[in-house]
């Protein structure tokens, strides 16, 4: 009740739980946080917490524990390692848990809009025509996008697991050597990549492909290429 007198002048629609097995019957993926004290009449907070984490829909939830008897750094390690996000002992001040709260609630948000930035960036490389790739600088490939079998012929399975030369294979070989050249350009400090060629498809049937791309940086800071080839 006390965190309820707390945060609902703040504008926060509070659901409280007496018990463990309350809580667990509460908790979804609607909920946006979770306080939990770790003294409950049930279920123990850590357990709890363990339960929760290990619900699928949950792995992302906010939880925010709290205890007034369990204060010392194991108890707020283990809070910590069964799942919590912060750990607090009480007396806990206003400033405290609000300052909590709006910290995994802006950690929330910003995960539900990468998540849904996520797909939406696969909903639009599944429905664009071109084919959307990336590759690193020594040539493999890192992505290609389902509709590349569809546009040049060949295996999807064979595609992802190959080296840029084996797509280079296909390509005809009085532009061979112009695409391989343009794709080290890119990493040697070219802005961008732009280049036409006569592709073969896998069954046999020679087409014009377009290729795009830029150079990037990935998420473990590599230098990679990410195009676009339209036919």
């Amino acid at each position: 009740e006390l965190y309820t007198e707390i945060l609902e002048p703040g504008g926060f629609v509070v659901r409280c739980a007496a018990t463990g097995a309350q809580a667990l019957a509460l908790v979804s993926d609607a909920i946006d946080l979770v306080i939990l004290d770790v003294a409950l009449p049930d279920i123990g907070g850590y357990e709890l917490c363990r339960r929760l984490r290990a619900t699928p829909a949950l792995e992302s939830l906010p939880i925010l524990m709290i205890s007034g008897l369990h204060t010392d750094s194991e108890h707020r390690s283990e809070g910590i390692e069964t799942g919590a996000n912060i750990y607090l002992t009480k007396p806990v001040t206003v400033r405290e848990l609000l300052a909590s709260v709006n910290a995994l609630l802006r950690m929330r948000r910003a995960e539900t809009a990468r998540r849904l930035s996520e797909a939406h960036y696969r909903t639009l490389v599944t429905n664009i025509p071109d084919v959307v790739w990336m590759c690193d600088s020594k040539g493999r490939i890192l992505y290609v996008s389902p509709n590349a079998e569809r546009t040049l012929g060949l295996p999807l399975a064979e595609l992802r697991s190959g080296e840029l030369r084996a797509w280079l294979s296909h390509v005809d070989r009085r532009d061979a050597v112009r695409v391989a050249l343009a794709h080290q350009a890119l990493f040697r400090g070219g802005e961008r990549l732009d280049v036409e060629f006569q592709f073969r498809r896998g069954d046999g049937r020679w087409i014009w492909l377009h290729n795009r791309a830029v150079r990037a940086v990935d998420e473990r800071g590599r230098a990679v290429a990410e195009g676009l080839i339209s036919d």
